[in-house]
């Protein structure tokens, strides 16, 4: 099967239950994680290269990944999880809007989807297998085994950009301090930096 597919599909099975059981976000926000002060605040990795900001390093991230950033980059206010997120962007029509892609630009980017989703699939499974998917909603749309795998399909294209621009010292330095750093993606990702 397919890696957009396989995505496409768990979307709409997200979509279809949170019309069925829709929920607040306060509802949503209060049996998760705990809050952090700010993204890259316990990670000093992150905090060497703050001034550096993924996507203007690589401007070949896809919809999806843009959508997975775009949850992943949210101010830490409150409680995060990718996997609502991106079912409350679905459900607002903002992802099948940017998610359009051409013949020429899926012959070109398939085989490296592909080989990234080869590295990133074992969270999923891990996810489709070790879930009874009989708990509430939001329990099985914020599992961390369901969070790496998003994080995982950012970090491959990010580690592996079509374009990745190597000329500036900071992106070379954001991009081996990625490959190398124990950190969460989000702390790279809530970067304000402008290089």
């Amino acid at each position: 099967m397919a890696p957009s597919s396989t995505i496409f599909r768990w979307l709409l099975l997200c979509a279809a239950c949170a019309f069925l059981e829709p929920i607040s976000a306060g509802e949503f926000y209060t049996n998760s994680r705990p809050v952090t002060e700010s993204g890259n605040a316990t990670c000093p990795d992150a905090t060497a290269v703050r001034d550096v900001k993924p996507q203007n390093c690589c401007h070949s991230f896809l919809g999806l990944h843009n959508a997975i950033i775009d949850c992943l980059s949210r101010p830490v206010s409150g409680i995060t999880c990718i996997g609502y997120c991106l079912v409350q962007n679905f459900r607002a029509q903002k992802m099948l809007t940017s998610m359009s892609l051409t013949v020429s630009n899926l012959i070109a980017v398939g085989p490296k989807l592909i080989a990234h989703y080869e590295q990133c699939h074992n969270h999923l499974l891990e996810f489709a297998v070790g879930n009874p998917f009989n708990d509430d909603f939001r329990r099985i749309v914020c599992d961390d085994r369901l969070e790496a795998f998003f994080e995982c399909m950012v970090k491959m294209w990010l580690l592996d950009c079509m374009g990745y621009d190597d000329t500036n010292a900071k992106c070379v330095e954001l991009q081996n301090v990625v490959k190398t750093s124990e950190c969460r993606l989000q702390s790279f990702f809530t970067n304000i930096g402008t290089k």
